[in-house]
């Protein structure tokens, strides 16, 4: 009886294609990781880029930019897509430059109000109709349009306004990403510096303590950054994320030197700062620091400022009459969870 020797299988292990794959998904999850690659390779969702000849010209003496929005897509319940919107028409909104020109002060000056009343009505009611439709995003974009063409209309689309960018922003019942899931060994910074927020927000927005977030969880997630404009005339600085507003707040101004105007940009930030004043210096834990908890430190590019900034109050301290930008305990505690090193703040006297 003749048999046949049977033939031998080769362990996968032996192959040089299996080692290779192995090599490349170990790779691949190192680069995502440690953040060697564009986030956008491995996020599923993606950013509407306004290409450059979409954008109106830029005002004299502002450099153009693209745009990034917030992706149309919504997430009623964490991981699972429940609705997709169409997204808007155009994918840019015109924040005011920092200084209006004179043709434009002319312009505004001669303009009928009753065109700004029948587009405050139609704007509403279209805002509103989305808003019922679940596009909480394209009601908040026709919202900001005004809001940013119209100053003389914003406390009549304030109410409305502030409860879209309330919802939007600061609460977690609802997905506009979506939900970033934690992986064993994240942190929050990490998870932040992916989506250009700051860690404090992130916790703020879904109720965390930073030092206790769990592998599996998802949280949500919006892209930033944060922006800021303040209006020296209306007393008012607006946070705004490419365009879309986000909040306003009332300031308080130095009398005895002018804020300076123009572009800036937020170069540190600091918990309970000491106070350099002319004459003395004052600890953070000297009752009379009229800083309060917060200083947020602000320079223009060339780095030609020096102690200028946004900070809290204390009532019980004399305050400094120099051209500081001062807010509410409350108001500056949440801009510094919302402003990132290097975000842009732009100055401006309005007419």
């Amino acid at each position: 009886m003749f048999t046949t020797r049977p033939r031998s299988r080769t362990h996968p292990f032996q192959f040089p294609a299996f080692w290779g794959l192995i090599a490349f998904g170990v790779a691949a999850w190192g680069a995502w990781k440690f953040e060697l690659v564009p986030l956008s390779l491995f996020v599923s969702h993606e950013q509407l880029h306004v290409p450059e000849e979409d954008l109106p010209p830029p005002p004299e003496g502002v450099e153009p930019s693209n745009r990034h929005l917030i992706h149309s897509q919504t997430v009623d319940a964490p991981a699972v897509v429940q609705q997709v919107i169409p997204p808007p028409s155009s994918s840019s909104i015109s924040v005011a430059q920092a200084e209006p020109s004179p043709a434009e002060v002319q312009l505004a000056s001669a303009s009928n109000q009753i065109p700004a009343r029948n587009q405050l009505d139609e704007t509403t009611e279209a805002a509103r109709q989305l808003a019922e439709r679940g596009d909480e995003i394209g009601a908040l974009r026709l919202l900001s349009e005004l809001y940013w063409q119209h100053p003389e209309l914003r406390d009549s689309i304030s109410g409305d306004m502030n409860l879209l960018a309330n919802r939007i922003y600061f609460e977690t019942t609802k997905h506009y990403l979506p939900p970033h899931r934690i992986d064993f060994g994240d942190r929050l910074e990490t998870i932040a510096r992916k989506y250009d927020v700051t860690w404090e927000y992130l916790a703020r927005l879904n109720g965390l303590d930073p030092h206790r977030i769990k592998s599996g969880e998802t949280i949500k997630v919006l892209p930033g950054p944060f922006e800021a404009v303040i209006d020296l005339s209306r007393q008012t600085l607006t946070v705004h994320s490419h365009g879309y507003f986000v909040r306003e707040y009332r300031v308080q101004l130095g009398i005895d030197q002018p804020a300076p105007r123009g572009q800036f940009h937020v170069v540190d930030k600091v918990t309970n700062p000491t106070y350099y004043g002319l004459t003395e210096t004052i600890s953070e834990a000297n009752p009379a620091n009229p800083l309060g908890e917060y200083w947020i430190a602000l320079n223009d590019e060339a780095g030609t400022l020096s102690g200028f900034g946004i900070h809290g109050l204390n009532p019980a301290a004399p305050q400094d009459n120099r051209g500081f930008i001062r807010l509410s305990n409350d108001d500056v505690n949440e801009l510094f969870d919302l402003l990132t090193i290097g975000a842009k703040v732009s100055i401006r006297q309005a007419n």
